[in-house]
C-alpha cells in the first residue's frame, strides 16, 4: 500500500512541475513584442541629420529608457509625454561623420510574480552624418528668412529658442519676436497655440518659404508668449495687388527671396470655383467681387485674384458654410502656391472664429449644415448630438433604434451584425419654419472584406479590412495595401508616413470611393495595432507583364485597383517630365519620377499602376535602361 501511495505522490508531484513549468509569464510577450517594434523606430539609422523623438512608454505599459554611447553628438532628452528627443549635434563642415550606438533598456511588471520587473536590452547603431555646408550663425526666424544660398535647403540644421505658436492647420507656424516661420511635420498635436517651445529642425525650401522640418520642440514653461500685431485687411483686392507689386509672387528659388508668413484678420466673401470639387476650390476673395468675371483661378501673368485656402486648413468645412457670404476670419497667408497661381491661407481662427452679418434665415441655415454625425460606430461610446446651433438655433432628435439614446447620446452595441440607426434632428430658429434632416450611422462591427473585395463595394459603404502595406506614397498621403487576393489603394488625405511604413500589416475602416473607375479606400481610420484579428501573411508579389493586350484590357475595364506590372517602354519629352510610349498601346503611360536620361531609348518599367485618365495610365516605380 505504501509503494502504491509513494507512486502516487510521485505522479502527482510530477504533473505539478509539469504544470508549474507551462506557466508563462504574459508580461514576456508584452515585452518581445515591444522589443520587436523597436526595429522600425528609426527609419535610416545610417543617415542620420536632425534630431528625433524616442517613445519612453510602449504598448502594455512596457517602458523605456534610452541611454547614448556619445552623449556629446546624441543627447537624450529627459521623458515628457511617452517621448525622449534624441538632440543631434552633428560634425562640423569638413569632419567625419560619426558613430552612435543608442541602448534602451526596456521594463515591464511581472503578471506572476508581485514585485518583481522583466527587462530586455536592445540597441542600434546610428551614424550621424557632417554638416554639408559651411556653419553660419542661425539664431533667430529673421536669421533663417536671409538666407539666399540653396545649399542650406535640406541640409542645414538650426534651433531657435523662445517660439511662440501663433497658429495651427496641418501644420504650425512660430513667431519668436523677428519673423514667423512654419513649423512642418512630425508631432503637431504636441505643439499648443500660446505655448513657447525651443524648436531644433532642419531647414527645407518650400513654395517660396523656408520651414523647419524633421524637429523636436521643448516647451519652455517660464517663457512669455509673444504675438505678431495682426495685419488688419479690409480690401482683398488691393492686399493681393500690394504683394504683386512687391514681388511676393516670385520666390521660385531661394537666391530670389522668401515669403515672411503674414498673420492677418481679413474681410471678404467666400467664394467656391462652381463644379470645381478638388483640395483647392475654396476662396477668400474681396468684398466687391465680381462672379462673373472672378479672376480664378490665376495665371502666371496674373495671380488669383482671391486668397486660397490650402486644403490643410482646420475647420475647412466650416469656412465653406459661409460660401457667398461676407466674413471676418483670421488667417496666415503663407505663401505664393505657383502650381495654383495664387497667395494661399490657412485659415487659423477655430470652428467659432468666423464673424459674419447674418439674417435669421442664413443662421438656420449654417447651422443646419454644420450638424455631422460618425458614419459608423463600432464600440459602445458617447455621443455628443448638439441641443443647440453655433448661431442660437434650438436642435431636437429622435432615434428609430435604442441602440442609440439621444437623451445622452449612450451609443449599445449590437449582439448580431452592425446595425443602421436613423437619427433624425429638427432644427429651429425662432419663428421660421424648421428644418428636418435624418442622418444614418453603421452600428456594430464592420463587415471584414479583401482586397479583391473591394471591387464588389458600391460607393460610399463601409467597411473594415487587414492588409500589408506594398508602397507608400512620396508625400504619404495615400498608400497601396496587398493580401492574398490582390492589392487596394487607400487615401488618408494626411501625410501617414510616421503612422505606417512599407511592410507593415493593418487594419482600417473606410468608406469606398471610386474615383476616376479607382476602386479606393477613402476616410480610412487605423485600427489599433492590438484590435488585428488577422495574421500577416507577409507576401511577395510578382509583377504582371504588361504588353498592349493586358494593358488595354486594364484600360477597358469598369472597375479597376492598383496593379502591380512591369513592362517595356519607350521614354519620350513632355515640357519637363518624362513620360513612355508602350508599342502597340494608344493612350500613354505617365512615370512618376521617371528621369530625362530615359528620354528617347528604352527601358524597362516595374512598379505600380496607380491612376488613369481618358488619355493615359499613371505608373510609380523603378526604371531601368535597356543597353
Amino acid at each position: 500500500m505504501k509503494k502504491v501511495f509513494l507512486l502516487i505522490t510521485v505522479i502527482l508531484f510530477g504533473l505539478g512541475l509539469a504544470s508549474c513549468a507551462e506557466k508563462v509569464d504574459p508580461a514576456e510577450a508584452h515585452l518581445q513584442t515591444a522589443y520587436d517594434s523597436l526595429n522600425a523606430i528609426i527609419s535610416d539609422p545610417s543617415n542620420i541629420k536632425a534630431s528625433f523623438n524616442v517613445p519612453t512608454t510602449l504598448a502594455n505599459d512596457v517602458t523605456a529608457e534610452w541611454s547614448s554611447s556619445n552623449p556629446g553628438i546624441a543627447t537624450v532628452g529627459a521623458p515628457s509625454g511617452g517621448f525622449s528627443i534624441i538632440t543631434i549635434n552633428r560634425p562640423a563642415f569638413g569632419e567625419d561623420n560619426a558613430k552612435v550606438t543608442l541602448t534602451v533598456e526596456l521594463s515591464i511588471p511581472s503578471e506572476l510574480e508581485e514585485g518583481e520587473t522583466l527587462t530586455k536590452e536592445w540597441s542600434i547603431e546610428i551614424t550621424i552624418i557632417a554638416n554639408e555646408v559651411e556653419e553660419i550663425s542661425i539664431e533667430t526666424v529673421a536669421d533663417i528668412l536671409a538666407i539666399d544660398d540653396a545649399a542650406y535647403d535640406g541640409t542645414f540644421q538650426v534651433e531657435i529658442p523662445n517660439m511662440t505658436i501663433i497658429a495651427k492647420g496641418d501644420t504650425t507656424f512660430a513667431y519668436d519676436g523677428t519673423g514667423i516661420i512654419q513649423v512642418y511635420g512630425g508631432l503637431q498635436e504636441s505643439l499648443e497655440v500660446g505655448n513657447v517651445y525651443t524648436i531644433s529642425g532642419t531647414l527645407e525650401w518650400y513654395f517660396g518659404i523656408w520651414e523647419i522640418k524633421d524637429w523636436t520642440a521643448v516647451e519652455q514653461t517660464s517663457a512669455t508668449a509673444q504675438f505678431p500685431t495682426k495685419e488688419v485687411i479690409t480690401s482683398v483686392d488691393d492686399k493681393i495687388d500690394e504683394l504683386v507689386a512687391n514681388g511676393e509672387h516670385q520666390y521660385p528659388a531661394v537666391p530670389d527671396g522668401n515669403f515672411e508668413p503674414i498673420h492677418a484678420t481679413v474681410t471678404g466673401k467666400i467664394y467656391m470655383i462652381p463644379g470645381d470639387t478638388s483640395n483647392y476650390n475654396t476662396y477668400l476673395v474681396d468684398t466687391t467681387f465680381d462672379a462673373e468675371n472672378p479672376g480664378i483661378p490665376g495665371s502666371d501673368e496674373a495671380p488669383a485674384r482671391g486668397f486660397m485656402f490650402y486644403y490643410g486648413t482646420l475647420d475647412l468645412a466650416t469656412i465653406r458654410l459661409y460660401e457667398g457670404l461676407e466674413v471676418s476670419i483670421d488667417v496666415v497667408i503663407y505663401t505664393y502656391r505657383s502650381n495654383n497661381k495664387a497667395f494661399a491661407v490657412y485659415y487659423v481662427g477655430g470652428p467659432e472664429g468666423v464673424e459674419a452679418n447674418l439674417t435669421d434665415q442664413q443662421k438656420l441655415d449654417l447651422d443646419v449644415a454644420a450638424i455631422t454625425v460618425p458614419e459608423a460606430i463600432t464600440e459602445a461610446t458617447t455621443l455628443e448630438l448638439p441641443t443647440e446651433g453655433s448661431n442660437g438655433s434650438a436642435i431636437v432628435w429622435e432615434s428609430n433604434s435604442e441602440l442609440i439614446d439621444v437623451a445622452t447620446g449612450a451609443v449599445t452595441m449590437p449582439e448580431g451584425d452592425a446595425v443602421s440607426v436613423k437619427l433624425t434632428a429638427s432644427i429651429q430658429y425662432g419663428t421660421l419654419e424648421p428644418v428636418t434632416k435624418n442622418y444614418y450611422i453603421n452600428v456594430g462591427v464592420l463587415p471584414t472584406v479583401t482586397m479583391a473585395g473591394l471591387l464588389e463595394m458600391t460607393q460610399g459603404q463601409l467597411a473594415y479590412a487587414e492588409a500589408e502595406v506594398f508602397w507608400i506614397k512620396s508625400d504619404g498621403k495615400a498608400a497601396i495595401l496587398a493580401d492574398e487576393t490582390g492589392a487596394g489603394y487607400v487615401y488618408f488625405g494626411k501625410d501617414m508616413r510616421s503612422e505606417i511604413e512599407v511592410g507593415d500589416y493593418i487594419g482600417l475602416s473606410f468608406a469606398l470611393n471610386i474615383y476616376y473607375g479607382l476602386y479606393q479606400m477613402g476616410n480610412p481610420v487605423l485600427a489599433d495595432s492590438n484590435d488585428l484579428v488577422g495574421e500577416d501573411p507577409n507576401l511577395e508579389l510578382t509583377a504582371i507583364n504588361w504588353t498592349a493586350t493586358e494593358a488595354q484590357a486594364f484600360f477597358d475595364d469598369s472597375n479597376w485597383g492598383p496593379l502591380y506590372v512591369t513592362m517595356t517602354l519607350t521614354g519620350y519629352a513632355s515640357g519637363d517630365y518624362t513620360n513612355g510610349t508602350l508599342e502597340g498601346f494608344e493612350p500613354f503611360i505617365q512615370t512618376q519620377g521617371a528621369t530625362s536620361d530615359l528620354r528617347d531609348v528604352q527601358f524597362t518599367f516595374t512598379g505600380w499602376v496607380i491612376d488613369r485618365r481618358s488619355d493615359k495610365i499613371v505608373v510609380e516605380g523603378s526604371y531601368t535602361i535597356i543597353e
